[in-house]
């Protein structure tokens, strides 16, 4: 993604960074604006449902602790898995 220095002004002047560009493009209700320009509008609808993916992610996270998966790295298939104690 290229930034203009139009919009890294902006972005610095309004407290807004990279990192939250990239998840309101990622994640904001996409609109057509003028001419070729595309507006991203992160809204309260679009933190709700990125809040309940991040919600889901955590939880799965939890669920990935203290388990171990073996390999057979010659072809990439799964061997065995387990639960480490």
């Amino acid at each position: 993604m290229k930034v203009s220095k139009h919009a890294m002004k902006r972005a610095q002047q309004r407290g807004i960074n990279s990192q939250q560009i990239k998840l309101i493009m990622a994640f904001g209700r996409v609109k057509s604006a003028s001419g070729e320009a595309i507006l991203y509008q992160f809204t309260k609808k679009s933190f709700l449902e990125l809040e309940s993916v991040l919600k889901q992610g955590v939880q799965l996270l939890d669920k990935l602790k203290d388990k171990t998966i073996i390999c057979n790295a010659a072809n990439d298939t799964v061997i065995t898995c387990y639960h480490q104690s």
